[in-house]
């Protein structure tokens, strides 16, 4: 088709009218869904994207915990390795020493996954961020009153087992094991 085809089309009145009807759904059904968050918010946690943040600061806090505690032990099974391997002088003692100090070496390279999932999670933070902002002004732009007139169906009740699936806390607002043991007591 030339250019000129292209454009007639384009100014069809029947093209254009289809067009903006589309147009005009897809606003909608984005109003439902900013409606359907904020009823999700009312319902369950007041601030869905605070929630969304504090675990991913609970992926960097435990991967970051479980890093420091593999290296902190690797460290000091080699202070152990070394000492044994000065007070040895068998071959088949040493090699086996050697291959011990070859697997801490390669523990310590794998334990940079802390590194490349504290990026990741970091990017992820920002955007959800950057979401809530966009979230944040479409509320904003359309007013909570006319979200609020929007009938929205309540999601379903969480079972008990459901409601207890918020899988690891963040280490500040976790019950300490003292606290768990007093509610068996």
């Amino acid at each position: 088709m030339s250019k000129l085809s292209d454009r007639k089309e384009q100014l069809d009145p029947a093209y254009l009218s289809e067009n903006l009807n589309k147009l005009f759904a897809f606003v909608e059904k984005v109003r439902n869904e900013i409606a359907a968050l904020d009823l999700a918010e009312k319902e369950s946690d007041p601030d869905l994207f605070k929630a969304m943040n504090k675990l991913l600061d609970g992926i960097l806090e435990a991967t970051t915990d479980a890093s420091e505690k593999i290296m902190s032990a690797v460290e000091k099974n080699n202070v152990a390795i070394e000492n044994l391997q000065a007070s040895t002088s068998d071959d088949e003692q040493s090699k086996a020493i050697e291959q011990i100090i070859d697997g801490h070496n390669e523990i310590f390279e794998a334990c940079a996954f802390q590194d490349l999932t504290g990026q990741r999670v970091t990017q992820l933070s920002k955007s959800v961020h950057y979401i809530e902002e966009r979230i944040a002004a479409l509320r904003e732009l359309w007013g909570k009153e006319e979200l609020d007139k929007i009938n929205i169906e309540s999601k379903k009740e969480l079972t008990e087992d459901e409601k207890l699936l918020n899988g690891p806390q963040v280490k500040a607002e976790a019950l300490d094991q003292a606290d768990i043991d007093a509610m068996f007591d």
